[in-house]
């Protein structure tokens, strides 16, 4: 773009005031070719981004189905784990009350057996 000069005390002439008018209407041109690159670098950015969250978006459901199978998985085990633990637990109860009950005819028995082996017995 060519540049003019107007010197100080000089009254701008028609020629000056053509070459501003160039200027401006190349200063407009170039400003819309600008814009124009702007618009079209900011509409690709706009696609890629649109296409990466799409994209990430497709990731997040994708993980979302896959960890909601894989905590179906883990619940279903721990059902049967907590299944298998409370059987024990309840046999070890049951057990437990077995263990008092024999240990009672065990000391009654031995008690019984003391006082039969203190016996003399005459045949």
């Amino acid at each position: 773009m060519k540049k003019t000069v107007i010197k100080s005390n000089n009254f701008a002439t028609k020629k000056d005031v053509l070459s501003v008018k160039n200027d401006v209407r190349l200063l407009k041109k170039d400003i819309n070719t600008l814009e124009q690159k702007f618009d079209k670098r900011l509409t690709s950015t706009g696609n890629f981004l649109n296409f990466r969250f799409n994209s990430l978006q497709d990731e997040l459901k994708s993980f979302k189905r896959e960890f909601i199978d894989f905590k179906d998985r883990v619940l279903t085990n721990l059902d049967w784990l907590v299944g298998a633990f409370k059987k024990f637990d309840e046999e070890h109860t049951i057990l437990t009350g077995k263990y008092g009950q024999v240990n009672e005819q065990l000391d009654n028995h031995e008690s019984r057996i003391k006082v039969l082996e203190k016996k003399k017995i005459y045949h």
